[in-house]
């Protein structure tokens, strides 16, 4: 599966995953969200344009460090409901209130 990187002067660079059969079975779909890569783009596109157009190593460990730090990290407890998912996408979506909709 390979993955396309499309650069945006106000987002920076972006991943563009491979499309999806939408006539494909539901299972296959599930799937698909699934893969690494389509993860991994999820998380990437996420990212905002001082992380994702870093010029260096050092400056990208600076700027994620800098984005993360505006998300608790609350892992899920057991034997405690969970406040949240504990997932960056989801803080995203859901307007940085991390509760699953």
């Amino acid at each position: 599966m390979s993955l396309q990187f499309t650069t945006n002067e106000r987002l920076g660079n972006k991943i563009k995953p491979p499309k999806f059969p939408h006539k494909a079975q539901r299972s296959i779909s599930s799937a698909y969200e699934s893969f690494y890569t389509i993860k991994a783009a999820s998380l990437w596109n996420i990212l905002p344009k001082s992380v994702n157009s870093a010029e260096s190593l050092g400056a990208l460990k600076s700027e994620l460090s800098r984005f993360m730090d505006q998300y608790p990290d609350m892992p899920p407890v057991t034997g405690y409901a969970p406040s949240n998912s504990n997932s960056l996408i989801d803080w995203r979506n859901s307007g940085g209130h991390g509760v699953c909709a």
